[in-house]
């Protein structure tokens, strides 16, 4: 099978590493290409694909769940550049929750070489796990949390490019990876840590938005108590920016729920031992009522829409830049 993805770049540089990544069994990929993205009338082309090495081979075999990272490919691109990536491959390989990239397909045979791209819609990322670009050294930020932070935006016309950690990146100008994972907690963060965070190259900071999947068999107690295992975790490797906990006014959601939302959220602003504090809450909540959204900000009670991780965007690159540029 051959799978085509296409993505948006967060940094502009001169050569690129791909790390591609094993799901629960082994995978073999065979041959992999880097081509810049070109739209034409008669649709999207990749132009003069690459070939990546590994280990000067052309291709690899991973056990399950093994990250595997390319030889330096002398590959030029710039700021939010498109590019496809194009790998054969078998087996098992990791694989997203969410459709998080418009036009990438999949097609039975070898074609990681053709610039035409065609076959059956596959939107998630499959496989590819991470784009490192070598560029000028900079700040570098990482985002962690479940799905609120992955994308999980409805409707959207690209949810990547529409989530709040690439809306900053945008604002910024500064590469912003994100390593949330859909259904997860502040445990599982945790503990993912080692697959997910610490591989990335060049990451200063760390905005981390999670603990909305633990509210429903967590108190205020158990939440800090996790919360602090985790930034313990991070403040070796980054500057930690916490942001408080989103809304919840779905039908399903208990008085319980929301009461422990509100003591989280307070014990983040006034107890949480981080370097800053994105208050995501306050650009999302009623007037009336700290539990409900503003209008236009949800359609499920639990996840942003598009208006909402725009309102998240903005608070977060206001805080960021008031810490960065006083």
């Amino acid at each position: 099978m051959t799978f085509r993805t296409r993505i948006p770049l967060g940094r502009a540089g001169e050569r690129l590493r791909l790390t591609f990544r094993a799901g629960d069994g082994p995978a073999k990929v065979h041959a992999v290409t880097v081509a810049s993205a070109d739209r034409t009338t008669g649709g999207w082309v990749a132009l003069s694909p690459v070939p990546a090495t590994f280990g000067g081979l052309q291709g690899f075999s991973a056990s399950p769940r093994e990250r595997v990272t390319s030889d330096a490919l002398p590959f030029a691109v710039a700021f939010r550049q498109e590019v496809w990536v194009s790998f054969e491959a078998e087996g098992f390989l990791a694989t997203g929750e969410n459709e998080l990239f418009p036009g990438s397909v999949v097609l039975p045979g070898q074609h990681a070489g053709d610039t035409a791209i065609a076959g059956d819609p596959q939107e998630r990322a499959v496989g590819l796990a991470t784009i490192d670009v070598e560029g000028e050294p900079t700040r570098g930020f990482v985002a962690i949390g479940d799905s609120i932070t992955e994308a999980f935006v409805y409707p959207a016309q690209h949810p990547y490019l529409q989530s709040w950690p690439a809306l900053v990146e945008e604002g910024l100008r500064l590469p912003v990876a994100n390593a949330a994972v859909s259904g997860t907690g502040i445990e599982e963060a945790r503990d993912a840590l080692g697959q997910e965070v610490f591989p990335l190259a060049g990451i200063t900071d760390c905005l981390v938005m999670i603990g909305t999947n633990n509210l429903w068999d967590h108190d205020v107690q158990a939440m800090s108590a996790a919360y602090l295992e985790l930034y313990r975790a991070l403040e070796p490797f980054c500057t930690v920016w916490a942001g408080t906990l989103p809304p919840k006014d779905a039908p399903w959601v208990s008085p319980q729920v929301q009461a422990r939302r509100l003591a989280t959220n307070e014990w983040l602003r006034h107890d949480a031992p981080v370097a800053h504090l994105i208050d995501f809450e306050a650009v999302l909540r009623s007037a009336d009522d700290p539990n409900e959204w503003l209008p236009g900000f949800t359609r499920d009670g639990v996840h942003p829409v598009v208006p909402g991780q725009q309102a998240m965007a903005e608070e977060a690159l206001h805080v960021i830049r008031r810490a960065l540029y006083p």
